[in-house]
Order: structure tokens, then C-alpha cells, then sequence
């Protein structure tokens, strides 16, 4: 397995499989849930790089990917500033959107919830990725 598949796999474990809900929706609120969850999280990385400290670095860049700056994650920052779909569209869908029917509204807040993780993983991995790719 290549450097770039053990990140992809390491991060959708640590991201989709073993992050519940309490962590999903309290991170960038609290600091625990946010904590246990970059902990978890590195932990995948640290056992199937078997290493200590891609374990301690990359919990802490992934701390540092999840934690809210006044109120939103780098991802919904860069969202923001591109003004791109945000996680709040996944959660309330435009009131101007051209088709207001149920199934349109659906898969428009699909399709954002699809832009919002790519865009989640493409700065996780720009945060990550180089460390691991001097590692191995």
C-alpha cells in the first residue's frame, strides 16, 4: 500500500467510521469532542503507519484542520471565501433555487454534503500529507 492510499483509507476510518455524532456536532463548539475525536483519528494513522509520532503530529494537525476560527473550520473558511457550498446549505438549501421541489432540494443539499467532504479532504490532506510523504 502506497503513502497516498494508507492516508485515504486512514481517513475516511478515522473521519466517517469511528467519528459519531457527538464528535461530528460538537467539535467546533467544545474542545472534548474535538479532542477525542483528533485523538481517535490519529490514532488510526499512528497504528497503520505503526508510529508514535505520526500518531502525536497528526492528531495535532488534524486538531488544528477541525477546530472553528470564530465560528467555522478552515473548510467552511475556504467555502467562504470561494463562495462555495457551505455546510449550512446541507442544512437549509437556498430559498432561491430555481426548483423548489422536494427531490431538487434533496439532491441539492446531496450534492453540498459531497463538495463540503472533498473540500474537508483536500485541506486535511494538504495539512497532513507532507509530513507523512518525508516519513515514508
Amino acid at each position: 500500500m502506497t503513502t497516498f492510499e494508507a492516508f485515504v483509507l486512514c481517513h475516511l476510518i478515522g473521519d466517517y467510521f469511528v467519528q459519531n455524532n457527538w464528535m461530528a456536532l460538537n467539535k467546533s463548539k467544545n474542545k472534548l469532542p474535538l479532542i477525542v475525536h483528533s485523538t481517535l483519528y490519529g490514532l488510526v494513522f499512528g497504528v497503520v503507519f505503526q508510529s508514535i509520532l505520526v500518531f502525536f503530529a497528526v492528531t495535532i494537525l488534524h486538531c488544528i484542520g477541525d477546530a472553528s476560527y470564530k465560528g467555522a473550520t478552515l473548510t467552511e473558511w475556504w467555502l467562504r471565501l470561494i463562495h462555495g457550498r457551505s455546510l449550512q446549505s446541507v442544512l437549509d438549501p437556498p430559498k432561491n433555487m430555481l426548483c423548489q421541489h422536494p427531490a431538487a432540494t434533496s439532491i441539492y443539499a446531496s450534492f453540498s454534503a459531497i463538495v463540503y467532504c472533498v473540500v474537508d479532504f483536500i485541506i486535511h490532506f494538504t495539512l497532513q500529507y507532507p509530513l507523512l510523504a518525508v516519513l515514508f
